[in-house]
């Protein structure tokens, strides 16, 4: 499994955050990251999605998939294009389906986003498509982000207080199912 220095990391999160970094220790993996106390858990998912290239490829991929379909299970009656392009992606990685194919479903899951208008829906949506990104790491982070907005159901415009803890609440919970599914994800990848 890959790693990154202390050094790395530390240059990479605010000065408040280092005193969570453990002294001893001189190289951490995404594990690592995910299991560190202080962080919260979108920089978790920050740090081994986006900045540092610690998972492999076949572990963002599914991960991508798994969060668009925890995102589309907030909906009712999904668009079937952003049901399929999960299906493509998890195709297009077994090799059952080529670049153009898989991009020919991302382009399909893009207009059911563009096709809606429901917050709720089009976070969801925008999540399956996302999980159609060709580029493993790229697709995780996507999918990931939309689909903890999609988590945030009582969204409103109105600035209401109780909204908008209830959305905060409701983002920050998909985020720590994110960050625990992952670290399922990357112990069964050791193994």
């Amino acid at each position: 499994m890959k790693r990154i220095r202390r050094k790395t990391l530390i240059d990479h999160v605010c000065r408040e955050k280092r005193k969570f970094i453990p002294e001893g220790k001189k190289t951490f993996t995404a594990l690592d990251l995910l299991e560190m106390d202080g962080f919260q858990d979108n920089l978790k998912l920050t740090l081994v999605l986006y900045d540092f290239d610690l998972i492999p490829k076949e572990v963002c991929n599914e991960f991508a998939c798994r969060c668009a379909e925890r995102a589309l299970s907030r909906v009712e009656n999904p668009d079937p294009r952003s049901v399929a392009a999960i299906a493509a992606k998890r195709a297009w990685v077994h090799g059952k389906m080529t670049d153009a194919e898989l991009q020919s479903a991302w382009y399909a899951a893009y207009n059911a986003v563009l096709d809606t208008a429901r917050a709720n829906r089009f976070d969801a949506l925008h999540a399956a498509m996302d999980s159609a990104i060709i580029d493993a790491r790229d697709s995780a982070w996507e999918a990931s982000y939309a689909a903890a907005w999609a988590a945030d159901a009582a969204r409103a415009a109105t600035g209401d207080a109780a909204r908008a803890a209830a959305s905060d609440a409701a983002r920050d919970a998909e985020r720590t199912w994110q960050v625990e599914e992952l670290k399922k994800m990357l112990r069964g990848a050791e193994t």
